[in-house]
């Protein structure tokens, strides 16, 4: 049991004597405070991407850590093995992670932090199933604390690595509505980096580029030298997409410096194959051959350190299930606690994972699902079931003249449209990347082609110089009428020919696959 401090007088001095047990406490809080004062200087030098002394120091500081207690040396253990994973001994930092989680199991914060680590790590090495589920608990129990932010990062690096982009950019904005309650330059530089990355596997280079630039301005500011190479690969391989030689190599050629400054295999590598690509685009292989030699001899360093596993996979097994066993018990006290805002967070991340990020409206995948479920349902019935494809013409020459920008405005305003002229019961989902379905339950094709004509009029008809002046935009229709033994891809097929049909007969029109 903690003692109370003892009372002051108007003096400041203690109204009880001194106890012979005084001078003692007063040398174990000067201990402790030393030690916090180092382990703060041995995360500063990790961050500045200075991996060998951080971990020089840290070795000398874990007989000191012992004596203060198992929760010190735990925390001494996860910076070490963060020195390790920051130098590519990931073998060596895994060890060192668990030996901390062995050593405090339970313990929140170490939890916390050993999930989050531990998920990374498994991420770094292409492991992404296994690093979601175990940032996912670390992830649970941040909830109300201030690594939630950094938690929910990870949770969008893993997302993306398993391809899940609505939900990662939901946990991206959980992320970022908590970064009021964090100072850490580099973790808002992460989240920059991570919105840039999924503005790139959206298509939307002049955005990614923005959010790269200023995920390496943060990096910059927190003299981070790693984030500054990863902000800088990210970069450079954009320019070489857009086939800008020059900002691609001048990039590129800036985040292998900063690589090989810091003895980093994994970033090192990723530069030296990008700068392989673009000298072999421009006909020099001689360079060519050398950087992809470099790369070759890195990754095959990286192969066979994972080879060589310094933690049995039966030990981290063992470690990863009594971290869900204790998870699962900090989680249950936490719901009965919150249990509102946790269901809640549980309903937004599995709705998001059905809605297109940019309009809202449900995404493929939604469609996918519920499309057979529709269609057995039209024929257990007997009713009709009809489908529009909806294409927005000339959509690449608006994004072109006005900007993709401009172009998200539009597709986000036709889906309000589309919206507002549905029914309840109908289903509308964007398909493509202009390209919206509209499912349209208990509905022939006459009534089909005339909502379809409802859509094209309110489309044609919408002020778009409101958004851009001089916009104007048209769709196109295409319809069809489930019929006896469709399936769900001839269904498509037949509204995808209709559409074929209206755009080569001039666009912004109606075409029906049986030309009622």
């Amino acid at each position: 049991m903690t003692s109370r401090p003892p009372r002051l007088n108007s003096a400041g001095t203690s109204c009880k004597p001194a106890s012979a047990a005084e001078p003692a406490r007063v040398a174990g809080a000067s201990t402790d405070a030393a030690l916090n004062a180092q382990l703060a200087l041995a995360a500063a030098l990790l961050g500045k991407g200075q991996a060998a002394s951080a971990l020089s120091q840290l070795k000398r500081l874990q007989k000191t850590a012992l004596k203060s207690g198992v929760m010190a040396a735990a925390r001494v253990q996860l910076l070490i093995g963060q020195a390790h994973a920051a130098q590519g001994a990931h073998n060596d930092a895994m060890a060192a992670w668990v030996g901390a989680l062995e050593r405090v199991a339970g313990e929140p914060d170490i939890t916390i932090e050993g999930c989050l680590l531990l998920g990374e790590l498994h991420l770094e090495q292409g492991e992404a199933a296994q690093a979601y589920e175990l940032i996912e608990l670390g992830c649970g129990l941040a909830h109300g604390r201030p690594v939630a932010m950094r938690a929910h990062i990870d949770l969008a690096a893993a997302l993306i690595a398993l391809g899940e982009l609505a939900l990662a950019r939901t946990a991206l904005d959980v992320a970022h509505g908590q970064r009021a309650m964090v100072e850490h330059l580099p973790l808002h530089a992460r989240l920059q980096q991570l919105y840039g990355v999924l503005a790139e596997a959206s298509g939307d280079a002049d955005r990614a580029r923005g959010c790269f630039e200023a995920a390496l301005h943060l990096q910059r500011q927190a003299g981070n030298a790693a984030g500054q190479a990863e902000s800088l690969l990210a970069l450079g391989r954009l320019a070489l997409s857009a086939a800008e030689d020059d900002a691609a190599e001048q990039a590129l050629q800036a985040a292998l410096a900063l690589a090989e400054q810091l003895s980093s295999p994994l970033l090192s590598r990723d530069a030296r194959l990008a700068l392989s690509g673009l000298f072999e685009a421009r006909g020099d292989f001689v360079r060519a051959t050398r950087h992809y030699v470099e790369y070759y001899q890195r990754q095959q360093r990286i192969a066979g350190q994972r080879r060589r596993r310094a933690v049995s996979n039966r030990r981290l097994a063992h470690i990863e299930t009594r971290l869900k066993l204790l998870t699962s018990e900090i989680e249950l006290w936490q719901l009965r606690e919150e249990s509102d805002a946790g269901r809640l967070r549980m309903r937004e991340l599995q709705e998001a994972a059905y809605r297109d990020a940019l309009t809202g409206v449900y995404n493929r995948r939604a469609l996918n699902e519920r499309l057979p479920e529709l269609l057995a349902e039209a024929e257990i019935r007997q009713q009709p079931l009809s489908l529009l494809l909806i294409d927005f013409d000339h959509f690449k020459q608006i994004n072109d003249r006005y900007s993709h920008a401009v172009g998200d405005m539009v597709l986000r305003a036709g889906a309000t449209l589309f919206r507002d002229e549905r029914r309840s019961v109908d289903l509308l989902a964007r398909y493509g990347g202009e390209e919206f379905a509209l499912l349209l339950p208990g509905a022939g094709l006459a009534r089909a082609r005339d909502a379809a004509e409802r859509l094209r009029e309110r489309v044609e008809s919408f002020q778009w110089g409101t958004l851009e002046p001089g916009l104007a935009v048209t769709v196109s229709v295409g319809c069809a009428e489930l019929a006896g033994g469709d399936s769900s891809d001839i269904l498509f097929s037949r509204a995808d020919l209709a559409l074929y049909m209206a755009k080569r007969n001039g666009r912004n029109r109606v075409s029906v696959e049986s030309g009622i």
